[in-house]
């Protein structure tokens, strides 16, 4: 089961393998009559996971309540990186609601996120025009008022990797606006959010897409995602030093204590700075199957704790407020 928040489901995932002596379909059949009566059962994701295909395939055909059927994975990873996928198609049905700029934004950048994490999963170069036009998109609706509205409509979607891509490359492009940037640098602001966690595909699918927090030596691994964005940025040779900057340096802080390469002050680019502050708050502000997305308040008072300990820029933290408040 995936919690959406206390009392109320999102998800549910009945293991069909584990029946430990009953009958699995009168399993199934209990579950969905107690569905059936909560008021939020119909909204929530029933998945089904089964020994075979045959079986998962039947299952499907006979309970049309069941939204996903599939073969039992064999790590809790993948698991829940199915269950992720099931949320994301719930969560775009509530996107209808939005503007046709901002709904058009939102499922467009989607399909060519996944195209990029794929194709860069997959060893090869980053494409040019397709970055170039998700980064033309981002600019636009960040100059019509449309940007921020979107990004709204993100705080409840399930966290994956096109979500947080595109939350932090949202609130790049908001606050490269506010700051002034010129508008021939606009596009390396919003290719640098985008961009900045490609590496994350060298990090095994159980800790990428963990339900619970890391521990200790999982988090050593997700560390090393700037090595994957290494070999990303020797494939594509075109992409600009800031936005390169950003895929490496994100988690860098300003007293050195950051990684991979510990750097200080300067030797920080400015555009990374920016990025690690989008990306720290995207990532407290976005509900992850352990926490409910944080309040914007509490979100920059925990900001400014890391201000106050070295870690991010006071300057541009401020700055950031007066755009995201």
């Amino acid at each position: 089961m995936v919690a959406e928040s206390e009392g109320r489901f999102a998800c549910i995932i009945l293991d069909m393998t584990a029946a430990h002596g009953r009958n699995p379909e009168l399993v199934l059949k209990d579950v969905i009559r107690h569905l059936e009566g909560r008021a939020d059962g119909p909204n929530a994701k029933l998945i089904v996971l089964s020994e075979d295909m045959d079986r998962a395939v039947a299952i499907q055909e006979s309970f049309r309540r069941v939204d996903q059927s599939i073969i039992r994975p064999d790590n809790w990873g993948d698991i829940y990186a199915a269950t992720a996928n099931s949320l994301t198609v719930r969560d775009e049905v509530s996107w209808e609601t939005l503007s046709p700029v901002q709904r058009g934004l939102l499922k467009q950048t989607r399909r060519n996120i996944a195209k990029l994490q794929e194709s860069t999963a997959q060893g090869a170069a980053l494409e040019q025009e397709m970055l170039t036009d998700i980064s033309g998109q981002l600019i636009r609706a960040a100059s019509g008022g449309e940007l921020i509205g979107a990004m709204d409509a993100l705080r409840s979607h399930h966290a994956d990797t096109f979500g947080h891509s595109l939350k932090v490359a949202g609130w790049m492009t908001t606050f490269g606006l506010h700051l002034g940037f010129r508008k021939s640098d606009m596009e390396v602001v919003a290719q640098g959010g985008l961009c900045h966690d490609l590496g994350k595909w060298i990090v095994p699918n159980e800790i990428l897409s963990s339900p619970n927090r890391l521990t200790p030596e999982e988090l050593e691994i997700m560390r090393r995602h700037p090595d994957g964005a290494r070999v990303t940025l020797e494939k594509t040779d075109w992409l600009s030093f800031p936005v390169r900057a950003c895929m490496e340096m994100h988690h860098e802080k300003l007293d050195g204590t950051g990684y991979p390469y510990g750097l200080k002050g300067a030797e920080i680019h400015e555009l990374a700075l920016i990025c690690a502050i989008a990306d720290v708050f995207s990532a407290l502000t976005e509900r992850r199957s352990y926490k409910a997305a944080m309040s914007k308040q509490k979100a920059f008072s925990i900001m400014d704790e890391m201000v106050a300990g070295g870690h991010l820029d006071g300057a541009l933290m401020e700055k950031f407020k007066e755009v995201a408040s």
